[in-house]
C-alpha cells in the first residue's frame, strides 16, 4: 500500500480532520506518517499513526517572530507609501493590519516549512503528500521535489450576508428582520 505523509497547520480544526483521514488511511493498509511538533507526538501515537518530527533547532519556538528574509519586509513598506493619499488610503489600515497579520502569523510558519520539512519530507519517501490548505510552503516543497499532494480545506466557509443563515447551523431562512438578526448573531 501507499505511503502517506501527513501535515497540517497546528490548529485542532486543521490536524484533526487530517487525522482522522489518516487513521481511516491506516485501518485500509496505508502506512500513514504525521510529520509534526514534537508536543503533538502523542496525538498520533494514540490513534497509531507514524510520527516523524522535523530537525528542528534546540532554539527554535514556533513562536518565533517572523522570518527576516521575508519578502513582506521589504514589499509592505513600498506598497504602503503608494498607496496612501490615493483613492485607496481608506483601505491601506485593514490591508496593512491584514498583511501584519499574516506576517506575524503564517510567516514562521512557513518559514519552518521551507528550512526544516524539506529534508523530512526528502527522507520520507512517500508516496502521496496530504496536507492543511493553510500549509503554504509545503505546497511549494511538493512541487519541489516533485511530489503529489493533495491539499484538505477544513475551515468552515463564512457567508457574511446575514440573509442566510450561517452553514454550520440548522436554522431555517425565513427572511424575517428576526431571522437577519439571529444570522447576525452567528
Amino acid at each position: 500500500m501507499a505511503r502517506i505523509i501527513l501535515i497540517a497547520h497546528p490548529v485542532r480544526g486543521r490536524l484533526y480532520p487530517l487525522l482522522a483521514i489518516g487513521q481511516s488511511l491506516k485501518e485500509r493498509g496505508h502506512r500513514v506518517t504525521v510529520i509534526e511538533y514534537p508536543e503533538l507526538s502523542g496525538i498520533a501515537e494514540k490513534l497509531g499513526l507514524e510520527y516523524l518530527s522535523p530537525a528542528l533547532p534546540q532554539s527554535w519556538s514556533k513562536f518565533d517572530s517572523p522570518n527576516p528574509s521575508s519578502p513582506f519586509h521589504k514589499i509592505v513598506p513600498k506598497l504602503i507609501k503608494r498607496l496612501q493619499g490615493t483613492a485607496l488610503d481608506p483601505q491601506v489600515h485593514s490591508l496593512l493590519e491584514y498583511l501584519r497579520t499574516f506576517e506575524s502569523y503564517y510567516d514562521p510558519w512557513t518559514g519552518r516549512d521551507l528550512d526544516f520539512l524539506q529534508p523530512a519530507l526528502e527522507e520520507a519517501n512517500c508516496d502521496l503528500l496530504l496536507v492543511s490548505d493553510t500549509s503554504f510552503a509545503v505546497k511549494t516543497l511538493a512541487e519541489k521535489l516533485n511530489l503529489p499532494m493533495l491539499s484538505i480545506s477544513s475551515g468552515i466557509p463564512l457567508l457574511t450576508r446575514r440573509d442566510y443563515p450561517p452553514e454550520f447551523t440548522d436554522w431555517e431562512d425565513t427572511h424575517t428582520k428576526a431571522s437577519r438578526l439571529q444570522n447576525r448573531a452567528a
